[in-house]
């Protein structure tokens, strides 16, 4: 037995459903599986958590607004408000407030405040700590990128294959590749 806070500060509680009973929980107040949209194997907890999945399967999202522009594509992870909300590709992993927010596509793990919040369209990138590779609004990331520590290149839009590692390393490279900073 588990026990949800909801909005109205009242505890909730979910009981564990034996699987010969096939049955289906959809939603409690702002909670749901997942499963109410489309998709299979879903779990999201959250206002408009995996809010518009149509096909999309194998998701997690816990967070107001976690995962809610994903429709068909799955294996994501999303646990913190607004985590990869605008996304719309799969197998990307976002923890923490607003990680990977405005990501539209690209295969990215961001960790932490911020992370990744503003590359829209970038591939291979891995962010840890806060505001880690949080970019200008409209910065398309670059690409393949390891990124670990606050600021850690705050300031990226294209740059591609840098490894920065520690407090502010590259925080203000915007276009530069192949760099690495300790």
């Amino acid at each position: 037995m588990g026990f949800i806070k909801g909005n109205d500060d009242v505890a909730r509680t979910i009981k564990n459903i034996d699987d010969e009973t096939n049955a289906n929980a959809t939603s409690l107040n702002d909670l749901t599986d997942g499963t109410t949209n489309g998709g299979d194997n879903n779990l999201g907890f959250g206002e408009d958590a995996l809010l518009n999945v149509t096909s999309a399967g194998n998701c997690i999202a816990i967070g107001k607004h976690a995962l809610m522009s994903t429709t068909t594509q799955g294996s994501n992870v999303a646990i913190g408000q607004y985590a990869l909300k605008s996304t719309t590709s799969s197998m990307s992993v976002a923890i923490g407030t607003q990680a990977s927010q405005n990501a539209l596509s690209g295969v990215s793990v961001a960790i932490g405040y911020r992370a990744l919040v503003n590359s829209t369209n970038s591939q291979g990138n891995v962010a840890i700590g806060p505001l880690a590779m949080e970019g200008p609004i409209g910065a398309s990331g670059g690409g393949n990128n390891t990124a670990v520590g606050y600021l850690v290149m705050k300031e990226n839009r294209t740059g591609g294959h840098n490894t920065a590692l520690g407090y502010r390393a590259l925080e203000f490279n915007t276009d530069s590749d192949y760099n690495v900073a300790v």
